[in-house]
């Protein structure tokens, strides 16, 4: 493709997956472009930069043109499991970064696949022939989980934790971004337990206490993950060493943790559309479709509900 300075678009939502550059990495992208200009190029989607964020800024600042590589995607959940696959290469990321990609590539594809299942069966008319059987074993969050694990070495049950503990860092992030983006550049090292706290806090409490953690690193360090502090007694100075293959103890409230942290946005989306939309002007089959989906869910809820119950006579 011909080289020139190109005017591009950013996602701030999809820039934030990706890590900036460090010193090495800043220094060999300086000599390539010095060598080759810019015909490695910047990865884009339609106009949208995927990941060469700084190449993109560098070309720029110093007036050097270079060249596109667009990247085929359909949707923007391709675009996020796009750009964590290509983050996850790279051997700079925190730990805290690569957990937080693992579990936000693993939502994505789930996502992905449960849109193509959809259109699968719509086309397949409800039938139940093989394919569709097939379909439904591949998006499953059990394989995807399983598929994810087996190519970082890791358990189902470790993608499953990072799972929650992305959705819990996003909706921290609405509260304190800077704080996420501490977290994840390795200047704050909390536990899991601790950043599912912060999750579950009303906004001014969970913006205070991040504050408060930023502002006090000593303090925020000891929320470390525990088996950081695994040294036996009396060997001041030594921390054991974690591997990030190490399979997590069963933790019975991961799900509902996971669960309780993604009911927000399906409230906050379902206000969106209710604020947004002319329900005067809606096609009726869009109407119908809705008011199943929602009937459905207001069912399950109510199941669930149920389930939750601490005494047997306890109303729901």
């Amino acid at each position: 493709m011909e080289q020139q300075l190109y005017q591009l678009e950013t996602d701030p939502a999809l820039k934030r997956l990706v890590a900036r550059l460090d010193l090495v990495e800043f220094s060999d992208m300086e000599e390539d472009i010095r060598s080759c200009g810019g015909e490695k190029g910047v990865k884009v989607w339609g106009r949208t930069i995927l990941v060469d964020h700084e190449y993109y800024e560098y070309c720029h600042r110093e007036s050097i043109p270079f060249c596109l590589v667009s990247i085929s995607l359909d949707s923007y959940q391709e675009a996020v499991a796009w750009i964590c696959k290509n983050q996850l290469l790279r051997k700079s990321l925190t730990e805290e970064m690569r957990k937080y990609l693992i579990g936000k590539r693993s939502l994505a594809e789930r996502t992905i696949g449960l849109v193509q299942m959809r259109k699968l069966g719509e086309s397949a008319a409800g039938q139940e022939h093989p394919v569709m059987k097939l379909a439904k074993h591949n998006v499953s969050r059990t394989h995807v989980r399983e598929r994810i694990g087996a190519e970082y070495s890791l358990a189902y049950m470790t993608v499953r934790k990072y799972e929650s503990y992305t959705l819990a860092l996003d909706m921290v992030r609405t509260h304190s971004p800077e704080f996420v983006d501490e977290h994840l550049a390795g200047k704050l090292k909390l536990s899991f337990e601790k950043v599912y706290k912060l999750a579950s806090l009303p906004p001014d409490a969970a913006s205070s206490e991040c504050l408060r953690l930023m502002t006090e690193p000593q303090e925020a360090g000891q929320w470390s993950v525990k088996s950081r502090c695994g040294a036996k007694e009396g060997s001041a100075g030594t921390v054991a060493t974690v591997s990030i293959k190490d399979m997590p103890a069963y933790d019975p409230d991961a799900e509902i943790v996971s669960l309780s942290l993604t009911i927000p946005s399906w409230v906050s989306s379902i206000i969106r559309v209710r604020g947004t939309s002319n329900m005067e002007e809606i096609s009726t089959e869009a109407r119908d479709r809705l008011k199943k989906e929602l009937t459905g869910l207001k069912s399950t809820v109510d199941k669930m509900l149920y389930a939750l119950r601490g005494n047997p006579n306890e109303r729901v």
